[in-house]
């Protein structure tokens, strides 16, 4: 390929059915259908050597080397791991299965990234090539069919779905898909540069890039009032989300329950970069664990590290104030006593001769001394000298005729 514009005619090697091919040194490793992987000697390109099989257990429909194994998608066994150290004579495989059907792979450090039909993306652990983790999966509109690695995303050829860009930062957990739609079936895909280069059926080849700038996901970091929270207090959650593009979307994640479940609660827009939610006051000793989500335009999703408090109880002290009034009623009881004595009420009536003129009779009344002190009764008191006065004047009286 000198000359660019005016390719030699190709130079054949015949295969049983090759459907991708993986070059390294002076090999080619070809997934070649239900044969498995052939491997074929190009020392002398223009004169390639007779392929050399290790058959697999289904159809090999793609291949990536990486130091001594290649890698191959092998249909409804999944992944194949075959050792290479003597191309030659290729080891026997070991699989690891997957969900759905494996047609594309792609390595990149300790981990394999596998286009697996309906079940999307599959990430699996190669730190022990001869004993690989199980997959995890990211799941896609449509049907992988093949993957490219590249600067902390995998770029899937998603058939009708175009392609499908994850965000695969942290490997283990994969980020949700944003998808650039092609007019065609996508069923292959290569980066380089800034272009990302899809393979798209009856349309040929898509060339995607302009637009698609921003694959960072929004950063973000949460902040909560009052720092340590009593059973009585809600707690505000600050967070400050900052993206290249615009946020779409923050969500407040909190457990209460030792994070088996969680409660999303969307937060609102302060103002600048600020959102803020509320997390309901707890019973005491609850510890409270939150995240926060965050989602920009282009569909890059971002999360915080996981915060926590612990809910103090507050000491309710009920004092009871008891009054006890004592009302004191005086009675003064003004009693009046009235005390008549009679004392020496004394009458002395002498000898009184009286001497009836008509009948020559003389009538002597003598009235000794009366003596007429007594406690009594203030009634027969005042009646008692009533009777005395007029006793005195009938005397009086008849002394006097």
């Amino acid at each position: 390929i000198l000359y660019p514009t005016n390719p030699s005619p190709p130079v054949y090697e015949s295969t049983s059915g090759s459907h991708k091919v993986y070059v390294s040194g002076d090999y080619a490793y070809i997934a070649d259908s239900s044969a498995g992987l052939a491997v074929i000697d190009i020392s002398n390109p223009t004169n390639p050597g007779t392929p050399v099989y290790e058959s697999t257990s289904d159809e090999a429909y793609s291949v990536y080397v990486s130091g001594d194994y290649a890698y191959v998608a092998d249909g409804l066994s999944g992944l194949a791991v075959i050792d290479i150290s003597n191309p030659m004579d290729p080891g026997t495989p070991v699989y690891e299965d997957t969900s759905g059907l494996a047609t594309g792979v792609y390595v990149s450090g300790d981990y394999a990234y596998v286009a697996c039909g309906l079940s999307g993306l599959a990430v699996i652990n190669i730190t022990d090539p001869t004993n690989p983790g199980t997959p995890v999966y990211e799941d896609t509109n449509d049907h992988a069919e093949a993957v490219y690695v590249s600067g902390g995303y995998a770029y899937v050829a998603d058939a009708l779905s175009g392609l499908a860009i994850i965000n695969i930062t942290d490997p283990s957990n994969p980020g949700t898909p944003i998808y650039e739609y092609t007019t065609g079936r996508a069923s292959d895909v290569f980066v380089s540069g800034d272009y990302i280069y899809v393979a798209d059926g009856l349309s040929g080849l898509a060339v995607v890039g302009a637009g698609i700038t921003d694959f960072d996901a929004p950063s973000i970091e949460a902040s909560q009032n009052p720092s340590s929270p009593t059973d009585q207090d809600t707690v505000t959650i600050t967070s400050i989300v900052t993206d290249e593009s615009d946020i779409a979307e923050v969500i407040l994640s909190y457990s209460t329950d030792g994070q088996s479940t969680w409660t999303n609660v969307t937060m609102s827009f302060l103002s600048g970069d600020n959102w803020t939610a509320i997390i309901p006051a707890q019973p005491g000793d609850t510890a409270v664990y939150y995240k926060v989500y965050a989602s920009d335009y282009i569909g890059n999703w971002g999360i915080s590290d996981i915060e926590s408090y612990t809910v103090s109880a507050t000491t309710t002290t009920t004092t009871t104030t008891t009054t006890t009034t004592t009302t004191t009623t005086t009675t003064t009881t003004s009693t009046t006593t009235t005390t008549t004595s009679i004392t020496d009420i004394t009458t002395t009536i002498d000898t009184t001769t009286v001497t009836d003129t008509t009948t020559g009779t003389t009538t002597s009344t003598t009235t000794g001394t009366t003596d007429t002190t007594q406690e009594m009764p203030t009634i027969y008191l005042v009646f008692g000298a009533g009777l005395v006065v007029v006793l005195i004047i009938v005397a009086i009286i008849r002394q006097k005729r």
